[in-house]
């Protein structure tokens, strides 16, 4: 369930940026409100700090050295947080991290 809805908040945020992008802060707004509803059923996120910490660990787990490796630290980082953490910050700080 957790799953579904997380797909689905991720959605809504895309939309939402698209709404601002496009002029259109009325309906960005609906789609935010809409992800504030569902926030107390997704689990709680982890702090920036922790998720750096937990990259670099992986890192040094895996042996990654090269931006060519971004998969493999991507993989297990996002299996080991279940959705506790965005997808593209947690691509960020690796790309940071291996680059």
């Amino acid at each position: 369930v957790q799953q579904v809805i997380n797909s689905y908040v991720k959605k809504l945020r895309q939309a939402a940026e698209a709404y601002e992008t496009g002029g259109r802060p009325d309906l960005s707004n609906k789609e935010l409100s809409e992800i504030e509803l569902l926030r107390p059923y997704l689990p709680k996120q982890i702090s920036e700090e922790k998720l750096r910490e937990l990259i670099d660990q992986i890192v040094t787990e895996t042996g990654a050295s090269s931006t060519k490796e971004i998969g493999l630290v991507m993989k297990t980082v996002m299996g080991r947080l279940k959705g506790q953490a965005d997808g593209r910050l947690v691509s960020q700080i690796v790309q940071e991290l291996l680059s």
